[in-house]
């Protein structure tokens, strides 16, 4: 079902802060259609990390915290 759904007309519409972060080996969603998310969400960050895979939060939790409590704090 996920893959079969495409909103990507409507990603201009997020007006919400945004952080994606992606893993550089990410079979699933890769790092290019995470870019897509970022080019096309109005301010949008992205983060990839390196020798990652899918689950950024579990290969580097370290990372994945710092950087998300960082965007928090710079967003709230």
């Amino acid at each position: 079902g996920v893959f079969n759904w495409n909103i990507s007309s409507r990603l201009k519409d997020i007006k919400q802060p945004t952080l994606i972060i992606a893993g550089e080996e990410d079979g699933a969603t890769t790092v290019a259609h995470n870019q897509f998310l970022a080019d096309n969400i109005p301010g949008a960050q992205i983060k990839v990390y390196k020798d990652v895979g899918h689950f950024c939060q579990l290969e580097r939790p370290m990372d994945f915290n710092a950087d998300l409590e960082g965007f928090l704090a710079r967003v709230a």
